[in-house]
């Protein structure tokens, strides 16, 4: 993130002076557009630094959603019967499997897996229905769409894996019911504005993403 500030600091400090500051109010006695700039200075310092930050958000949602999908898609593939990987539920991936494929593309974007938030209780996702309305081997407990999905977590509760998660949920149309893998992760963020309150708040980003179980 020190990359990030300098840039940060650059265009604070550069772009306003380049905008504004007409060299020849040196030798002007009034200085009137000297007072008009010092009222400008605050408000588009604040333009400039929410346009950055709000792109830096947006790129952080961008990676968690890539990241979870990707999670997803590992996680909803149960491990290969010949290579002795163990697993959960008939042999797909632990959540500290899953988490160990998104670490790495997290930090890619330079989101370290520590700075991710704790999520304290684990995603409420309706569970999908087994029996004779979904593949006979369905690892999945049987149950009805009124069940919660069971979760279980990684990272400290900073990265949550949900299987048997209902792909169709309130769906009545009577079609063959999917079961899929959830992932969710959320990223603690503020936005540090000058002169402004905004950004004594903090604001967390959250990403969601299911992929259809394979069986």
């Amino acid at each position: 993130m020190n990359d990030i500030w300098k840039v940060a600091l650059a265009l604070m400090v550069l772009l306003p002076l380049l905008a504004f500051i007409d060299w020849k109010l040196i030798k002007e006695e009034r200085g009137a557009e000297l007072v008009e700039f010092a009222v400008i200075l605050p408000l588009l310092s604040m333009v400039l630094f929410g346009i950055f930050w709000f792109a830096r958000s947006f790129n952080i949602y961008e990676t968690l959603t890539r990241v979870a999908r990707e999670g997803a898609a590992y996680g909803a593939r149960p491990n290969c019967s010949l290579c002795g990987g163990g697993g959960v539920m008939g042999g797909f991936p632990s959540a500290d499997s899953v988490a160990n494929v998104m670490i790495p593309q997290l930090a890619s974007d330079h989101i370290a897996v520590s700075e991710l938030a704790v999520i304290a209780k684990p995603p409420q996702y309706t569970a999908c229905r087994t029996g004779s309305d979904l593949a006979p081997n369905s690892p999945c407990p049987t149950g009805n769409n009124k069940q919660v999905a069971p979760c279980d977590s990684s990272q400290g509760g900073r990265v949550w894996v949900c299987r048997c998660v209902d792909m169709k949920p309130g769906d009545n149309s009577g079609a063959p019911f999917e079961c899929g893998v959830a992932v969710s992760v959320a990223y603690p963020w503020s936005f540090p504005l000058p002169f402004s309150s905004v950004g004594n708040q903090l604001f967390t980003i959250k990403a969601q993403v299911a992929q259809r179980q394979e069986f």
